[in-house]
């Protein structure tokens, strides 16, 4: 049985998350009155109940991006963890980069790059590659919602 987290661990996510959040929020700032420099989102969550049960649930999620005429760069991580009675019920963390080039007015490639971490479903570790290449044959404004 694993120990559920301490209060000195749950204020010390909260003080990280708070200065990434901080962090971010003048990256967005920056972003819409500088394009080409990094931007991005941090979203937290916490969930505690005690009673009849006692359950702990978090999760963290951050995404940065840059973007530019021609090409663009995302960089993504988080996770999520669960504990019910003292007992591990989720454990999931990834991080993943992306780059998507615009090599003409239709024609773009694509590069993608991830890790994730999954315990619980028997998962130590999983890299994930991806290369694609596109264009597009058709745009007028039916195709877009």
């Amino acid at each position: 049985m694993e120990k559920p987290m301490t209060k000195k661990a749950f204020f010390l996510f909260v003080i990280i998350e708070f200065f990434l959040f901080s962090a971010t929020t003048g990256f967005a700032e920056e972003k819409e009155n500088n394009p080409g420099v990094w931007g991005g989102t941090v979203e937290l969550s916490l969930i505690t109940v005690a009673g009849n049960s006692n359950a702990q649930t978090g999760s963290a999620k951050a995404e940065a991006i840059k973007e530019k005429e021609k090409d663009k760069w995302i960089a993504r991580g988080g996770g999520i963890f669960a504990r019910s009675e003292g007992e591990k019920s989720a454990e999931y963390f990834y991080t993943n980069g992306e780059y998507n080039y615009k090599h003409s007015a239709k024609t773009y490639s694509s590069y993608f790059l991830g890790w994730a971490k999954d315990p619980l479903a028997g998962l130590d570790a999983r890299v994930t590659a991806r290369v694609g290449m596109g264009h597009e044959f058709v745009t007028t404004d039916k195709d877009f919602l």
